[in-house]
């Protein structure tokens, strides 16, 4: 024992001494020889398991990102270890088999996934001893969708300009619906499905094939995230003969009594329509049915449908045109006021070469116009276009005449056709005398009144009666 205690007691700081400097020198051979060192890598990061996942309706929707994100893989070990290593080695990849319910009910969201390292290449790697390997980042953003599907109609954009004197209508398409698929989260944005379709030059129907655009709410083109039910869609574009067809309004009856029709106006004057050159050559106006204005006291609108006049025809109202116009009638009221004319002023007719004389023994005549107040109110006995009276066919005898006047538009009698005393004698007789003082109010024929154009005598609008005469 005692030689066993001196071996390993005696001189105990010379041997720890001994052990200390041992290894400093096995630490400072091994750091100079063969030392540890950290090493860097950059691969192309790798999914597993994406068959699993999508085999349950889910897609990764930042596949191609990820599988174009490079990560740095830090591997720390002795030198002598990596000579054998090469630059791919270390394959960073993430493992998307064990997505869980927390994954799949935060749709389209960023989920951290952990980037792990395979080791490539058994016989270079089996000698290989690393003291820790680090990738960089340790997780990556995964965002998972669900697969679905939706139906949405194909709607049809025309461009371009038709030959002139042709108009392209709405167009048809073969399916009128598709059916797309892909994330819901990329569906739930669509906002258009469409096709575009350039008629410029157009004479005939156009027939297309076309690959249906889809657009999303923010105006960009996701046709390639998306799969279609068809490939194609077929659209055919009738293209017809334009035209304007001009519009014909007849009107019957006569506004209530103290009124007066000022204007009539309509919407529109033509009709745009679409068909054959055939119906278009026969069809030379639209005629409304009449619009009847009896009793009329008040500006008032009524509205037709031109569709009707197009039926059994191959024509229509251009889409997106007026198919409707709207007669509006202003009626405003009437107001009387009474004018005086010197009798000098009347024009008398038929006294020239007469074997009689004639004596008018009257100063001034008086009579009643009516009108819209504007005028009526402006208007005096200067602004009379012409009064005359007819003595041609009078014999002797004092008479009363009627007087013709003749105002100006818009200004019509109000009351009765006014008469002016005439005295008819032979030459040279006394015209004072008391004799024949019995008046022929019928005038024996004289005096027809020269009124307006297509008014009697009470300046009322005449109207075609059944007869063809003036009602």
């Amino acid at each position: 024992m005692k030689k066993i205690s001196d071996l390993l007691f005696k001189n105990i700081f010379w041997k720890l001494l001994c052990v200390l400097l041992a290894a400093l020198l096995w630490l400072v051979c091994i750091n100079v020889v063969n030392p540890i060192v950290t090493r860097s890598f950059s691969n192309p990061l790798t999914i597993k398991n994406l068959d699993i996942v999508e085999s349950n309706g889910y897609i990764l929707l930042n596949r191609e990102e990820l599988e174009n994100q490079l990560i740095s893989v830090s591997v720390r070990g002795v030198n002598n270890s990596f000579s054998q290593v090469s630059a791919n080695a270390f394959a960073p990849y993430i493992d998307v088999s064990p997505i869980d319910y927390l994954h799949q009910t935060n749709i389209g969201t960023n989920q951290p996934l952990i980037v792990h390292v395979d080791r490539i290449g058994a016989s270079a790697m089996s000698n290989f001893s690393a003291d820790s390997i680090q990738t960089n980042p340790l997780t990556v953003n995964i965002r998972l969708d669900k697969i679905t599907q939706v139906s949405k109609p194909v709607t049809v954009n025309i461009t371009g300009d038709e030959m002139e004197s042709y108009v392209a209508l709405p167009g048809h398409t073969e399916p009128e619906t598709i059916t797309i698929t892909g994330p819901s989260t990329v569906l739930n944005r669509i906002s258009t499905v469409s096709v575009e379709v350039d008629v410029t030059g157009a004479s005939q129907d156009v027939s297309v094939k076309l690959v249906p655009q889809i657009i999303d709410v923010d105006k960009r083109d996701i046709t390639s995230q998306v799969e279609l039910s068809e490939e194609f869609v077929e659209i055919r574009i009738p293209v017809n003969m334009y035209a304007k067809i001009p519009i014909q309004q007849n009107y019957t009856g006569s506004v209530a009594e103290g009124y007066a029709v000022t204007s009539i106006s309509k919407s529109i004057d033509f009709v745009e329509v679409v068909g054959t050159k055939e119906d278009i050559a026969k069809l030379e106006q639209i005629v409304l049915p009449d619009l009847n204005l009896s009793g009329w006291t008040a500006t008032d609108s009524r509205s037709f449908d031109v569709r009707p006049e197009l039926i059994d025809t191959s024509l229509s109202v251009v889409n997106g045109t007026p198919n409707e116009v709207v007669i509006t009638v202003n009626i405003e009221k009437q107001i009387e006021k009474e004018i005086t004319l010197n009798a000098e002023d009347i024009r008398i007719i038929g006294m020239s070469g007469s074997e009689w004389e004639f004596t008018i023994p009257g100063g001034e005549i008086s009579f009643v116009v009516k009108g819209l107040a504007e005028k009526i109110n402006a208007f005096n006995a200067s602004q009379v276009l012409d009064a005359s009276a007819n003595v041609s066919a009078l014999e002797p005898g004092t008479h009363q005449v009627n007087v013709s006047v003749l105002l100006p538009q818009g200004i019509t009698l109000g009351g009765e056709q006014p008469v002016i005393e005439v005295i008819v004698a032979e030459a040279g007789a006394d015209t004072d005398t008391d004799t024949d003082t019995e008046a022929d109010s019928e005038s024996d024929g004289a005096g027809e009144e020269v009124g307006q154009p297509g008014e009697d005598a009470d300046g009322e609008t005449e109207q075609p009666g059944e007869d063809g005469e003036a009602e």
